[in-house]
């Protein structure tokens, strides 16, 4: 992460990230907190990676469409789940904190950015507006939590990021448990509610 900021350009957004990530509450949270309960990355260190991920995957797509604002998608990346550091509690095992049940992990994080954007008295007024904005639509659809939608191409694209990453990591989740002999199909995965095809595994085995 200290690597990804280091080589913004832009010094609204590093001192922003700087901000966050150089506080060692924070630093310490964020690296240890899953990045759900249940489903995807829900391990100790689960955050950290689904953040990288989605980070990777953004700055991935602004080589695609150079329109993208390659510093801002990255800031927004980075902070899109920033409030789960709040959110879930390490006590034994995971469980949602009273914060976390009560205000949500997008309005932890836009509090948090919010208090920062109050020390960095030149961070222009636009730009504040943009990187809340990619915070609190990431979860894409009011369904999913977001209070509101993505409304600017890099609120979507980092929309779909998060989605990707969270769908394959769930997905591989599931793939990972243990299956009975020559089991073809998982079992019903309701989060997403479909089954997931194993295909034929017999003979994956022998040397050809």
């Amino acid at each position: 992460i200290d690597g990804i900021i280091a080589g913004l350009e832009d010094d609204h957004y590093k001192s922003l990230l700087i901000e966050i990530f150089n506080d060692g509450i924070t630093r310490r949270k964020f690296t240890y907190a899953p990045a759900a309960k249940l489903w995807h990355h829900s391990y100790i260190g689960g955050l950290a990676e689904h953040t990288l991920n989605v980070t990777k995957i953004c700055r991935a797509a602004c080589d695609i469409y150079p329109q993208l604002d390659k510093d801002l998608i990255t800031t927004g990346a980075l902070l899109h789940d920033i409030g789960k550091i709040d959110t879930y509690s390490l006590d034994h095992f995971f469980e949602y904190t009273d914060e976390g049940r009560l205000i949500g992990h997008i309005i932890i994080a836009d509090r948090m950015i919010s208090g920062k954007f109050a020390r960095l008295s030149d961070f222009p007024s636009e730009k504040r507006k943009l990187v809340r904005h990619l915070v609190l639509s990431h979860q894409g659809t009011y369904e999913q939590g977001s209070p509101v939608l993505p409304q600017t191409l890099e609120s979507n694209v980092l929309y779909i990021a998060d989605l990707l990453d969270s769908r394959v990591g769930g997905i591989m989740k599931v793939l990972g448990k243990k299956r009975v002999p020559e089991q073809r199909w998982t079992d019903y995965v309701k989060l997403i509610d479909r089954y997931i095809y194993l295909g034929d595994t017999r003979g994956e085995d022998i040397d050809e």
